[in-house]
């Protein structure tokens, strides 16, 4: 890139990249708000199965990935080492979006549920496809309810399992 062009980049609001695809490039903003919708209505469902259970939304982007819109979800009642995580990530693929939803340990890494679509860039309405795709997600809820008490079961049986240790050597 030449210099001129990394200084029209810098003084320029226009995204460039967005512009190379022939348009504005998709409003991640409301694909956010989008699946963070559905992903409340799978908050509301397991705080009512779950009482003890709180969560709290996110999202995060990075060069490998466009958007990641999640919620994570742990117990109150005890001191959760792996949370639960349930996300939507979008990473473009060139011609295509892959939309990845999962619901995992968000420090362990265990799956607990993943499903995956190809959605062509060219589609109508992106941002439609991504929260028909969050709200099937957000059906989980007892995948979610079953992992967070399988989280706090392990956890217990972890700590029961363990040797003591003793200073007696």
């Amino acid at each position: 890139m030449s210099f001129s062009q990394v200084e029209r980049v810098r003084e320029s609001p226009v995204d460039l990249l967005a512009a190379d695809r022939g348009g504005d490039g998709p409003d991640w903003e409301r694909i956010h708000a989008d699946v963070q919708e559905a992903l409340e209505g799978l908050r509301v469902r397991v705080s009512a199965a779950a009482p003890g259970s709180l969560s709290r939304p996110g999202r995060t982007s990075a060069p490998a990935f466009a958007l990641f819109s999640y919620r994570v979800f742990y117990r109150a009642d005890v001191d959760e080492d792996d949370p639960i995580l349930v996300g939507v990530t979008i990473q473009d693929q060139g011609s295509s979006y892959r939309v990845a939803g999962d619901v995992s340990g968000e420090e362990s890494g265990r799956i607990y549920f993943e499903e995956a679509c190809e959605i062509a860039k060219d589609a109508p309405d992106l941002a439609r496809s991504v929260r028909d795709f969050a709200e099937r997600l957000a059906t989980r809820e007892a995948v979610v309810i079953e992992a967070l008490s399988w989280s706090t079961s392990t956890m217990q049986e972890d700590f029961e399992s363990e040797p003591s240790r003793s200073s007696d050597g």
